[in-house]
């Protein structure tokens, strides 16, 4: 059974999972939720707009925009079975992100998830990292595969599980594009923190929507700025019920640590 487990990154993910499934709570999600919106990133995050937009949380490096696993390079003519190769590469790739939550057993060398305490995955995220291992192209504003600062023992990466993998990977999902960088809102108030994700889930669907129907290669920013849509957002959410909450904003980039926190008592 998924849970919020205080981390924003985490938690705003299973929210938007929640929301995607129009549920309330992570604690009701069925495997055919998580299935259901792991096929949709899969679909969706190899094609644009979302295909360019989402390496300022996963980098350019992500297992959906690797030039060298793209069917059709721009500029290239690739023969039918070099073609075949590269399909067959980003779905073992797109399988290894989003869908190890299916397979995932405890690991002979007990690795457990930083996040949410469950067995680490068993495969390989990256060349570079050992097996159950995320760095800064699975999880945001963590450095790259190879770097051994502020990680235990000097082993690159952090242990993941398949569930807070997915979790993460639906994140921008359930944020905004701001100034060119990813902007979610947490709380300690379960209502406040589904309210957000689903809202910038339903507006990230249509942009979607909108972009591919016109040819767009980009994702649109909200009209407001962003402090100013957390206002405006928050106290739609307090109107509605969501009650006494704290509320931390974080807008992001992988390019550059743009992060910023601002807490909100009511």
């Amino acid at each position: 059974m998924l849970k919020y487990t205080g981390h924003p990154m985490v938690d705003v993910g299973l929210a938007t999972m929640t929301a995607f499934a129009n549920k309330d709570s992570p604690e009701e999600l069925k495997d055919s939720d998580l299935d259901a919106v792991a096929r949709f990133m899969e679909r969706e995050y190899v094609q644009q707009p979302l295909k360019s937009y989402l390496t300022v949380a996963f980098t350019s490096n992500a297992w959906f925009i690797q030039d060298a696993y793209n069917p059709e390079p721009k500029g290239r003519i690739i023969s039918a079975q070099d073609k075949a190769d590269r399909l067959a590469k980003r779905k073992e790739l797109s399988d290894a992100h989003l869908m190890q939550w299916k397979t995932t057993k405890p690991r002979k060398d007990g690795a457990a998830c930083v996040f949410t305490g469950l067995p680490a995955v068993t495969s390989e995220l990256s060349g570079k990292l050992s097996s159950g291992r995320a760095a800064r192209c699975q999880v945001p504003l963590l450095q790259g595969d190879e770097a051994i600062n502020f990680f235990v023992n000097g082993d690159p990466g952090l242990a993941i599980s398949g569930e807070a993998l997915l979790a993460i990977q639906a994140l921008p999902l359930g944020s905004a594009k701001c100034a060119g960088r990813l902007f979610f809102v947490h709380s300690d108030n379960p209502e406040i923190l589904r309210y957000f994700a689903g809202q910038f889930l339903d507006e990230n669907r249509r942009a979607i929507q909108l972009a591919q129907a016109s040819g767009e290669s980009k994702m649109p920013e909200p009209k407001l700025k962003y402090r100013t849509l957390l206002i405006d957002m928050l106290l739609e959410a307090l109107r509605g019920g969501g009650g006494a909450a704290f509320a931390g904003e974080y807008l992001a980039s992988n390019a550059e640590d743009h992060g910023c926190r601002f807490l909100w008592r009511h």
